[in-house]
């Protein structure tokens, strides 16, 4: 186990020289006798602990080299113990507002200073742990709340391609340069958050169809599901965030296997209605057809009975020896009864013609279908 480092700055070598000897067991230690001297070493040596003397004649006191340490950021987390001989508080108030974590001093042992710096490092070290788990679950609940979004529009994919769109939408959500490929009956749909699926992905994607459901190549990864397959360029470095993101995206693609057999049963249904509504409407077609035939049966037959019917009343006026008057009203009756019958018979092909009005608009409602 690597040991922690620790920067002693003092400018007496004597006091140097036995903080080196007592704490050199337990960390990688090393000392300089001014802050001038500590800012160049750091430059190279990143130390987890400083251990500071206040006063240091010739340049920069500890409480002006604290400031600088704490300005330079990369070391915010380190600890900075102040070891002097002041005891006034107003200087250890001091100390504090220019971000020093403890004051000691000199006078106590090498044993209370090694117990101080062992508490305190482990105090940093649990509030860095818990900042960092804070953090991670705070990025996943964000990442978990993507993929939640994909699943609430999931619906809203009325056909393939939407459907692949949206896989890419959650894609670039991630940040991750993707391609997903589709595969149907009769076509393949590629989409690609770069806007392009080349040749060779295209036929990578298809010949690796079989592999394995997750399938790692490289920086590549492989999502292989029924009838889709989704390819990550480049996975996360972070061993911890490309776990995060195998989980993620094999959720997404469960869900888009899911979506695309709902679409295929949505079209069968479709299918299936559509062609009960072609076979209503032939039906009908031949049932207009059959109509119209009896129709005009119908209307031969009418004109033929009235003709002979008027050719029969002429032969019988001339044996029931009629006057005009008894002739003529026997013929309005005829007439009229002629016109009641002609009458019908045009309503019925009136009738026949709206039927057929109607076939054809539905004809061309259903026009594509049939196509």
């Amino acid at each position: 186990m690597q040991k922690q480092k620790v920067l002693v700055v003092d400018d007496d070598e004597c006091n140097r020289f036995l903080l080196e000897r007592t704490l050199s067991k337990d960390y990688d230690i090393r000392g300089v006798a001014s802050g001038e001297d500590c800012l160049e070493m750091i430059a190279e040596f990143t130390p987890d602990v400083f251990l500071l003397d206040v006063l240091m004649p010739g340049g920069m006191d500890g409480f002006e080299l604290c400031q600088k340490i704490r300005n330079k950021g990369a070391f915010n987390s380190s600890l900075i113990i102040f070891l002097s001989g002041l005891d006034q508080a107003e200087k250890k108030v001091y100390g504090y507002q220019v971000g020093a974590d403890d004051f000691m001093s000199k006078e106590l042992g090498a044993d209370v200073l090694k117990a101080k710096i062992d508490s305190q490092l482990k105090r940093i070290k649990a509030t860095n742990d818990a900042m960092s788990m804070a953090m991670i679950a705070m990025t996943n609940a964000g990442e978990i709340g993507q993929v939640a979004l994909f699943y609430e529009r999931l619906n809203d994919a009325s056909n393939y391609r939407a459907l692949a769109e949206q896989v890419i939408e959650i894609c670039k959500a991630f940040d991750v340069s993707a391609a997903i490929q589709v595969r149907l009956d009769d076509s393949i749909v590629n989409v690609s958050t770069s806007g392009i699926v080349n040749t060779l992905e295209d036929e990578f994607m298809l010949a690796a169809r079989n592999a394995n459901r997750i399938h790692t190549l490289g920086k590549r990864c492989l999502f292989n599901f029924k009838g889709a397959t989704l390819l990550i360029r480049i996975m996360p470095e972070d061993a911890d965030k490309a776990g995060r993101f195998r989980d993620h995206f094999a959720s997404v693609m469960n869900g888009v296997e899911a979506r695309m057999r709902s679409l295929h049963a949505e079209s069968f249904v479709k299918s299936q209605n559509e062609s009960l509504v072609l076979d209503a409407l032939k039906g009908t077609h031949s049932a207009l057809d059959c109509m119209m035939l009896e129709f005009k049966k119908h209307d031969l037959l009418s004109k033929d009975i009235i003709e002979k019917l008027i050719g029969e009343m002429h032969l019988a006026f001339s044996y029931l020896n009629l006057d005009e008057g008894q002739e003529e009203y026997l013929m309005n009756v005829v007439n009229q009864s002629m016109n009641t019958m002609t009458e019908l018979s045009s309503a019925g092909i009136q009738l026949d013609r709206r039927f057929e009005n109607v076939t054809s608009s539905l004809e061309k409602l259903l026009s594509p279908l049939a196509s």
